[in-house]
């Protein structure tokens, strides 16, 4: 299991622009969103246990968004112009998914998480949606279709 969270990281960390790459931009993309959606839902069910409740949801969201993007992009990886704000957008997207979706239902000293069906099936689209406008504006001019 390590092993695959490590491929993965490492192909989300990954500083390409993939232009013209199709295929391997919205990959990259995808990556870096499940990697976003994977450390979030970490990250919050860690805090649970140790609190015994889930975080507030926007300090969660700004911490990690201005994590990524600063520490990451911009300070580790340096401005790419375009690059840099297709990640940073992909990697907040992944991180709104488990926040907006999941939502805590107490039941005495439990805690339990449910899925909101309706929002998930909105992101998961929007996702779709964005991944389609990202794959179409990597494409090429001498791409024929």
């Amino acid at each position: 299991m390590m092993q695959v969270i490590r491929e993965i990281w490492a192909e989300a960390m990954r500083p390409e622009d993939h232009a013209g790459q199709v295929y391997g931009g919205a990959q990259h993309q995808l990556a870096k969103t499940g990697l976003a959606v994977f450390v979030t839902a970490v990250l919050a069910c860690g805090f649970a246990a140790v609190a015994g409740e889930m975080p507030y949801r926007a300090p969660l969201w700004f911490g990690l968004v201005y994590f990524y993007v600063g520490v990451i992009e911009l300070r580790g990886q340096g401005s790419r112009g375009w690059d840099t704000v297709a990640d940073s957008f992909f990697w907040a997207y992944g991180v709104t998914i488990p926040i907006v979706s999941l939502r805590e239902v107490s039941a005495g000293r439990v805690i339990t998480l449910q899925l909101d069906t309706w929002a998930f099936l909105a992101l998961a689209g929007g996702l779709v949606v964005s991944l389609l406008i990202y794959a179409w504006t990597r494409r090429t001019k001498e791409d024929p279709r």
